[in-house]
């Protein structure tokens, strides 16, 4: 465990001293960090805590990732989704030049444990373009899991309720933002588990259908879900419409698993839900 620095010997403190200095530090520096606010060292606070992100960072650094893929892994990933599940869907099949321009901007596995490099494939444009989107890779979800299970409230486009029809499911942004596209992102699968809700944390970088395609993508990584060392996830960047338990667009959809009989499932919780065995993962873009 470590020491306060009151205890750290004098000549080692004195050389700390020193490279803060040789870094640019100065006397102003100095008066910041020791400045109070209400009775408390908010301002060194900040710089400890600042720092202790950057040794937890440089420590998820050096632990491998078991679920990584190559490139050429994830490419014939990508093929046989598009083979199997998207082609038979009437999606076009993905052109040699979209491959080989995928190959040729591939960042960089990314540093941490629970880091990916995913696909992000959209297909047709506003809401008829999310309804195709998120129902082209549910289906490639259901044909990769052996066991799964979607919630049948999961739904998406206008399904009647009470004698009349509902839309589902929106994006968080706007329908109107749906865009076909054929990237890659990078996401941190661990991120924001320590929450209030779901609604303290989504953004405008939230994943939509780039939650589910890391559901099909990287199956072994559902399969380790346990809520404890391997999370689920929420899809935060979609809005769930479930008139028939909540207020309207209360819910999220989430990939997570069935600790019981192990099933691999797409479902949806309330926007209020806190549970730190969930991440609200965030797309972090393109890292080369």
């Amino acid at each position: 465990m470590a020491s306060p620095i009151s205890t750290t010997p004098h000549d080692v403190m004195h050389s700390t001293l020193r490279i803060l200095s040789d870094a640019g530090c100065t006397d102003e520096h100095a008066a910041w960090l020791r400045r109070m606010k209400d009775g408390k060292p908010a301002n060194a606070a900040a710089v400890v805590q600042f720092i202790d992100d950057q040794i937890r960072l440089e420590a998820e650094a050096l632990v491998k990732n078991p679920f990584e893929m190559t490139v050429e892994e994830q490419i014939a990933s990508l093929r046989a989704a598009y083979a199997e599940t998207f082609v038979p869907l009437g999606i076009p099949m993905i052109s040699e030049e979209e491959i080989i321009t995928l190959i040729a901007t591939a960042p960089a596995w990314p540093k941490g444990p629970d880091c990916y490099r995913v696909f992000d494939l959209c297909w047709g444009e506003g809401r008829d373009g999310v309804i195709q989107t998120f129902e082209a890779h549910a289906a490639r979800f259901k044909r990769v899991h052996a066991k799964n299970w979607r919630w049948n409230l999961l739904l998406s486009g206008n399904h009647p309720y009470k004698g009349k029809d509902v839309d589902r499911l929106r994006l968080l942004v706007g329908n109107e933002t749906h865009k076909p596209c054929v990237s890659w992102t990078i996401v941190d699968l661990s991120a924001n588990r320590q929450r209030r809700s779901i609604t303290d944390v989504r953004g405008p970088n939230s994943l939509a259908q780039v939650g589910i395609i890391l559901g099909w993508l990287f199956p072994k990584r559902v399969e380790a879900i346990d809520y404890k060392e391997w999370y689920a996830w929420f899809c935060a960047g979609y809005e769930s419409n479930v008139p028939e338990y909540d207020e309207s667009w209360q819910r999220v959809p989430c990939v997570n698993r069935g600790l019981g009989d192990g099933t691999s499932s797409l479902s949806a919780s309330n926007r209020g839900n806190d549970s730190s065995g969930y991440a609200v993962p965030v797309s972090q873009g393109v890292q080369r």
